[in-house]
């Protein structure tokens, strides 16, 4: 996720700017949208530039709970002097499937997107599931492949495998936990434009395994 993150440089996060028209026909939804170019960065090449986007979305009445979603989105290419941070073009496909049953909750998804730039593909397969409302588990394995005319031909597949743990105790309580372990070129001497520190940003997957707890009260 942090790799769209990391492109969306006018505003924290993956906000943008811009405008966009939405609607269904059926099954099928539709969003077309004009924005200020995802990278614009002080003094890059993409400052005055627009990105186009485009989106389409199929939720099938005869398979309730399954999502099918693409989408494309233009930025200003790559360059290394001009604009050194963009990724180019980015093609996303993205599926879900969700179901409920007696009381059991759960879904399965798969994220794939292809870059013009910087990196190649990167995706995410991941599962969740509240066996009883109070509980909640979720898994997770993504990766980020490079391009090597830029990364180098040293920069190995950064991939993180997730789990996540959450518990509801009450209604004004809840508790959570979040185990990664991540693999991500460190310590390793990199032949291409980029060094470790901006692959990390971009992936947005550090090296070695990480624990963060979350405690949210409700008052």
């Amino acid at each position: 996720y942090a790799v769209l993150d990391e492109q969306t440089a006018e505003f924290q996060g993956n906000n943008i700017a811009g405008i966009e028209v939405a609607g269904r026909i059926g099954d099928v939804g539709m969003t077309l949208g004009a924005i200020n170019d995802i990278g614009k960065r002080s003094g890059s090449k993409a400052e005055g530039k627009t990105s186009l986007l485009f989106d389409l979305g199929y939720t099938p009445d005869e398979l309730p709970g399954l999502t099918l979603e693409a989408g494309v989105l233009s930025q200003e290419e790559y360059n290394a002097t001009t604009n050194p941070r963009s990724a180019g073009t980015l093609y996303d496909l993205n599926t879900e499937y969700s179901w409920h049953h007696k009381g059991h909750e759960g879904a399965v998804g798969f994220d794939y997107l292809v870059v013009s730039d910087i990196v190649d593909i990167a995706y995410d397969v991941w599962f969740e599931c509240a066996p009883r409302p109070a509980y909640a588990l979720g898994l997770r394995f993504g990766g980020v492949s490079w391009d090597q005319t830029i990364a180098g031909s040293n920069a190995d597949d950064n991939t993180v495998a997730t789990v996540y743990l959450a518990y509801r105790p009450t209604p004004l309580l809840s508790l959570a936990l979040e185990l990664r372990d991540g693999s991500a070129n460190a310590n390793k001497t990199l032949n291409g434009s980029l060094n470790q520190g901006e692959l990390t940003a971009i992936s947005g997957i550090s090296e070695g395994t990480q624990a963060v707890v979350d405690i949210v009260a409700r008052f």
